[in-house]
């Protein structure tokens, strides 16, 4: 690959705008020999004529129109690229590309963003909301900065996470059904239940189905949702037991619009947390304070929502 001369393009680049080896020479600051030596140089580099030098006037050959059209948008993208470096060591200025699953997004990302906004005003942050998995694949190829969501698991080397919080989830029901009356013990009728639970390619999914098999329901009966709203709706209205996390469902415990019964076996937990590229990988100043605001309002996630109700058994 011909390697140019960025010095030989920018006086390329104003002899053909201005049309004079003069014009180009004063703007430059060097003589008009400096110029026409800088353009035959490029042409030998090029091996092709750039311009045609019959008379005073100075014309573009066709491969000088085609050249000047590239050299338009290289020196474009070049200042356009000193001032975002330029803009980086200003306060408060940069950029900040955030994954999230969609459950961050809903509950924990609106409040960060109201807060990083006062510190930040002119940060230009970006938003990618997917599953933690597919989140982490863009985290590798460098396409953001930070991923928030679940702990991964063993098989994914090279990253780091930085807790935030945990949680256990729980069966989300209305006050109507079986579970909540009493009527029927959860341990015992688990099979004769439908449950909602999100979407089959999240960690969350996979978390689930292994608690089921672990309390020997090896074939559980699911409606998967890809959103915790729906969950939600649907256990209000008796669709289904719903498996969610008891600060996604807080203001329906508090509104007895829901029950929360507690899973039998052992607790179904999460971790959630910042995952970011490399062990001891450093954030930028705008990233060390997004990931420390997420710490802060994280605490109100974690803290503890309405007892879910006694109804396995004792565990």
């Amino acid at each position: 690959m011909t390697l140019i001369d960025t010095r030989q393009l920018r006086a390329f680049q104003l002899l053909a705008r201005s049309g004079s080896f003069t014009a180009a020479a004063k703007e430059l600051f060097v003589t008009q020999s400096a110029i026409s030596h800088s353009i035959k140089a490029l042409e030998t580099s090029l091996d092709c004529s750039l311009l045609d030098r019959a008379g005073k006037n100075v014309a573009l050959t066709a491969h000088g129109e085609t050249l000047l059209r590239r050299v338009d948008r290289i020196f474009t993208e070049m200042e356009l690229a000193t001032d975002e470096l330029q803009s980086l060591n200003r306060w408060g200025h940069g950029k900040l590309r955030v994954g999230a699953t969609d459950t961050m997004c809903q509950y924990l990302l609106p409040g960060v963003l109201r807060e990083f906004r006062e510190s930040f005003p002119n940060c230009e942050i970006s938003i990618r909301a997917d599953d933690t998995n597919d989140l982490i694949g863009l985290l590798d190829r460098g396409e953001i900065d930070l991923v928030l969501g679940m702990r991964p698991g063993p098989d994914e080397p090279g990253i780091e996470f930085r807790p935030l919080f945990s949680d256990d989830l729980v069966f989300a029901v209305s006050p109507l059904h079986p579970w909540a009356t009493g009527e029927t013990d959860p341990e015992t009728s688990l099979a004769d239940e439908r449950f909602i639970i999100y979407a089959r390619r999240s960690p969350t999914y996979h978390l689930v189905t292994r608690h089921f098999r672990k309390v020997g329901l090896a074939a559980p009966q699911l409606t998967e949702l890809g959103n915790m709203e729906a969950i939600k709706e649907f256990s209000k209205i008796g669709m289904g037991v719903g498996v969610i996390a008891p600060w996604v469902i807080r203001e329906e415990l508090e509104q007895g619009e829901l029950i929360a019964i507690k899973p039998p076996g052992e607790p179904m937990t999460r971790e959630w947390g910042i995952i970011v590229r490399g062990r001891g990988t450093n954030l930028t100043m705008i990233g060390e304070t997004f990931a420390g605001i997420c710490k802060t309002i994280s605490r109100s996630l974690s803290a503890p929502a309405p007892d879910p109700e006694k109804r396995t058994g004792g565990l």
